[in-house]
């Protein structure tokens, strides 16, 4: 068994080949959540991305034969439902990619100090999102997919499209735009 499949993602992947709508849902259940994250973070609209979701699933349901065993299911998952977001804004015409509803990031858990220290806390989280937003888009869905998702290089790769090499240059670009930004 290769590190980047689990036992449980080789059944799975077994019997959604077979067919079996079971397979699936559990495929949804354990995956779900993620790309539906990754998908409004794309479509910017829940509903959009809950549809395109059910969309990119059942796409990769049909093509379960394709999938080449010992790969990582995740990233293969993350890959067909960025690849169905795309199409979908195509399909609108839409030349702009909002990669991060940075609406949705939540403020850094920690300890309560004072009114005046959550007030500073919040206004300094709002810059920050202010900041991801002013990004080019190609850099936020690096940051989206290093920081939010928790990707590899590899995997971040992978699903863009691009070397290794060009997702870490963006990321080193929007970490100084960022720096730039923030003071």
């Amino acid at each position: 068994m290769s590190a980047d499949q689990s036992l449980e993602d080789r059944i799975l992947v077994a019997g959604c080949r077979k067919g079996d709508p079971d397979s699936l849902k559990k495929l949804m259940e354990i995956y779900g959540s993620r790309i539906v994250s990754l998908l409004r973070n794309i479509v910017s609209d829940p509903q959009t991305a809950e549809a395109l979701a059910q969309e990119a699933f059942f796409k990769a349901f049909r093509s379960m034969d394709k999938f080449k065993d010992g790969t990582n299911l995740r990233v293969w998952l993350l890959t067909i439902s960025k690849n169905t977001a795309l199409d979908h804004l195509r399909k609108k015409k839409r030349s702009q990619i909002k990669a991060v509803d940075l609406a949705e990031v939540p403020e850094p858990v920690e300890s309560r100090v004072g009114p005046s220290a959550e007030l500073m806390k919040k206004e300094e989280g709002i810059r920050v999102r202010e900041a991801l937003e002013e990004l080019p888009s190609r850099e936020r869905d690096v940051v989206s997919l290093r920081v939010f998702e928790t990707l590899t290089w590899d995997a971040i790769s992978e699903v863009l499209g691009i070397p290794e090499a060009t997702a870490r240059a963006r990321m080193n670009r929007a970490l100084q735009r960022l720096r730039t930004a923030m003071g």
